[in-house]
Order: structure tokens, then sequence, then C-alpha cells
């Protein structure tokens, strides 16, 4: 009797039978399935079977020309799989079923990933590589768009035993002497946060951080276990790379090209890509921009920031940048060039449509008669997008926000990123520094119409001078920080 072995599926699906070249049970292996097998390969019927914990499948043909399954006992688990894109064309997201970004594979392109990153979401098995994400299939095998390249050893599909490596292992991996005390480490790629050192599926996976944060690590606590080396920081344990240097989490800050630094309170201003640049029109024309609101500590936000969620997902700030006129509905366009991503029509008097520029996710909010467009296809400054939603079409909101998010973290002021003269054009047609009209029977001691600006609250109060925003974080601000006796 043979011992217990691992195979993967490399050609399904595959019916299984109730016996060597048996009936078919109605059920199948998908594409890169995983399945253990106790015994001895059978021929029968021209092919190899096996025996696994499901039913008979068939490994092969028994003349070797064709190979269904491949042993996969002795698969070093650390190290990289390399897939095929069998699609035409395979997105790359910035998550498992996350948002598209311009990078795309192409048939027959082939692509490492790590093996860790394996991630069932969406009805799809999803895969991280050094661009980002990319589905591999849907769970159940009908939709194939990329395939395992695995070596099958030999011509024939009958298992054999296994004759000892002859080939030198991977050279040890070692953590720099000069990595010592405190020190800054930076996420390269999405990494698990664990209560104790090691894969073991008992250990708590407390969170995942995502890349570009950067963890103040205390390198005495520097452990090597399961084949990693493992560090301490302020959320936990993580992985700072395998022992092999095959996957690395954690680097030097700033060594990796285009991935900025990113603290506890967000990236800096001026780390940002296209910072000052990326925005060279302004998505509703000056003369069709009736009233405005400012990204952050704004008015608006201090009075109605908890009944309209921000608490829940802008920190108790205003997230974005909203233009608005309620006389009658304006055109929207996009003001930048990027790619656009999908519109969502999910939520009455929410309508949205997403465009994508690097890191960058843009949302055109509480929009209507949204353009249609195709993923992935490049859009202009120029670019109409849809309407401002207005209370004669669908009893909506009158104006337009904009809202942009980095990385799928942080909420950016879209100022930031707003060239000087488009900048200017607008902060000189709504003054900053307005005093105090609207706001006085609610808030009497803010001396700032835009801004919540008080004796006691001196923070926050220019367009430029507003926090990172982190999605879904705590809340921040003068309601979080105030006595209400001081507003």
């Amino acid at each position: 009797m043979a011992d217990t072995k691992r195979y993967q599926v490399i050609d399904g699906p595959l019916s299984i039978r109730d016996a060597a070249n048996g009936s078919r049970t109605g059920r199948s292996l998908s594409q890169g399935q995983e399945v253990t097998v106790q015994g001895d390969a059978v021929i029968a019927g021209n092919y190899v079977w096996l025996h696994h914990t499901d039913g008979w499948s068939a490994m092969g043909t028994a003349d070797g020309t064709k190979a269904y399954m491949v042993d996969i006992s002795d698969r070093d688990p650390n190290a990289k799989r390399r897939f095929r894109v069998t699609a035409n064309v395979l997105s790359i997201r910035t998550a498992a079923n996350g948002l598209r970004i311009s990078a795309k594979l192409y048939k027959n392109n082939e692509i490492e990933v790590y093996p860790e990153s394996r991630t069932v979401e969406d009805g799809h098995i999803w895969w991280q590589h050094d661009k980002g994400w990319s589905a591999e299939r849907n769970t159940t095998g009908s939709a194939v768009y990329m395939k395992e390249i695995l070596e099958t050893s030999s011509t024939s599909t009958t298992p054999t035993t296994k004759t000892p490596e002859t080939t030198s292992q991977p050279t040890p991996s070692t953590i720099p002497a000069t990595w010592t005390g405190i020190k800054e480490l930076q996420v390269k790629i999405s990494v698990k946060v664990r209560n104790r050192p090691s894969t073991d599926s008992r250990v708590m996976v407390i969170k995942t951080i995502a890349r570009g944060a950067v963890l103040n690590c205390n390198m005495n606590t520097l452990t090597e276990a399961d084949g990693y080396y493992w560090v301490r920081h302020d959320d936990g344990w993580s992985a700072i790379q395998s022992t092999n240097g095959n996957l690395v989490f954690l680097v030097e800050p700033g060594s990796i090209p285009g991935l900025i630094a990113i603290g506890a309170n967000g990236p800096k201003a001026e780390d940002l890509p296209d910072y000052r640049a990326m925005f060279t029109a302004l998505p509703v024309k000056l003369a069709d921009i009736q009233w405005f609101q400012y990204f952050g500590n704004n008015m608006f936000a201090m009075r109605n920031g908890a009944n309209f969620g921000y608490d829940r997902y802008s920190q108790g700030l205003h997230g974005g940048l909203d233009f608005g006129n309620s006389n009658s509905p304006k055109a929207i366009f996009a003001g930048l060039e990027a790619e656009f991503v999908k519109a969502d029509y999910s939520r009455r008097n929410n309508t949205k449509i997403y465009l994508k520029k690097g890191d960058y996710t843009i949302i055109y909010q509480h929009i209507t008669s949204a353009r249609q467009f195709s993923p992935g296809q490049t859009i202009t400054p120029d670019t109409q997008l849809a309407m401002i939603e207005h209370h004669s079409i669908n009893n909506g909101w009158d104006h337009l926000h904009l809202e942009i998010r980095f990385m799928d973290n942080w909420i950016i002021n879209p100022l930031l990123l707003m060239t000087e003269d488009v900048y200017n054009t607008l902060v000189g047609r709504f003054d900053p520094d307005k005093p105090n009209t609207g706001y006085k029977s609610n808030f009497p001691k803010s001396t700032k119409n835009f801004f919540y600006h008080t004796p006691t609250w001196s923070k926050w109060v220019t367009p430029l001078d507003q926090p990172m925003i982190k999605l879904a974080g705590d809340i921040i601000g003068p309601r979080a920080e105030l006595d209400k006796s001081e507003w």
C-alpha cells in the first residue's frame, strides 16, 4: 500500500467515478483542486486512475501522453507558484475582488504568485503577485482564467517513488545585521498580523495590514519559525520574509519604487503621486458651481456628520469636495486622465462612477444620466461622465460629491491633487476665510463659515491644512476632542 500523497488537477474539470473507469457520480474535480490520494494507481480503460477522498478520477492516459493530475506531495509550501494565463485578457486588482488597475495580463503571460495569498472571495479564487491580485478561476471550476504550471517529472503518468533531489537547495536568506532595536519597516505586500510567530492554523490572525504602511518593529524579538523570520510590532507579530528570501513582506521604507511610506496618520501630502498635478480641470465648470463644500473639518460635517454616517467611514469629517447647484442639473467632467472602472447604481440617490489612476480611486457621487464606458477605457479631463443629480429629476442632492481614495485605506483631500491654476480658481471663487454667516445659531463661536474655527479650536482651518482621513477610522476633529460646552 502506497503512502498518502497529494495531487493537483492541472487539466480540469475531471469527472469523479464510483470505481476505476466506473460510472460517473455527477460530481467533478475542478481546475487547480488538490486531493489526498491513498493507495496505488490502477490502470483501466486506457487510463491511470487514482482513488481520492471523493471517489476515483483519471490521473492521465496509460500511454503517458496526457496528464490530468500531478503529484505535489513534496512541493515546498514556501516557494512561489507559477501560473500561465489562459484567458484572452485578465484584470489585475488592488485586492482579492478589489478595484481594477490599469495594468492587465494577457493570454500565455506567466506570473509567480505568493503561496499564502490564496483567497476565496465573491465566488472566485484569487492570488497575489508582484503587480496586484488576479483570479485563477471561479470556485466551481466552470470558468478558468489561468492554470498553474507544474512539472510532470516524466513522460509516464504512473505514480513512482520519488528519488531524492540532487539539485541544490535555495540559499538561506538573512536579516540585515544593521536592523537593530526599534526599526521602521514598510509593508511591501499585504501582511497578516498574528498573536504568535507561526503559520499554524490555530494561531489567531488579528488583522491584515495593507502595503505601504510603516511599522515600528522591535528587532530584539526577531524569531525564526515555520520557514519565516518574524518580528513583533505595535499590532502583533508579522513575517518579515521567508527564510529562503522568496517571499518578502517588510522592507526598508522608501526602497520600493513608487511605494510611498504611510505612517499612522497617513501619507505625507508632498509624497503623494501626482501631488498638485493630477486634476488639470474642475469636474464641474466654475460658472455652474452655485455653492461649495471643502474637504475635512468643515461646518457641514460639524453639524450633520453624525447623521450622514461620517462617523463610520470618514472619521467624522467631510471626505470630499461638494460642487453644488440647486437651480438646475449641470454636467460633470472627469477633470483628470484615468481609467474607467464601473458605475454603481446600488443605492437610490447615490449613483456613483469609479475611475482608477495608479493607487487612486476617484469617486463621483450623487449623479444621474451616467454615460456608458467599458472597464479599462481611458477617460480624459474633458470627458463628460454624468449630470449632477437634482430634485427636479429624482429628488436628489443637487451636488457632486468628489472623493479620492488612496490604496483603499485613506481618503485624500482632492485639492492636494489639483494643479495650482485649478486650485486658485476654486478658492478664489469660494473664499475659505468667509466669516460665519450660516451657522451662527448652531456654532456661534466659529469665526469661519467653511471651516470650524474657534478660540479653542484652530487646527485644520485652511483648504490644504486638512488631515488624511483613514477609511472607517476612529472619529477625530472638534466633535471628538472638544466638550460640547466649547462649541
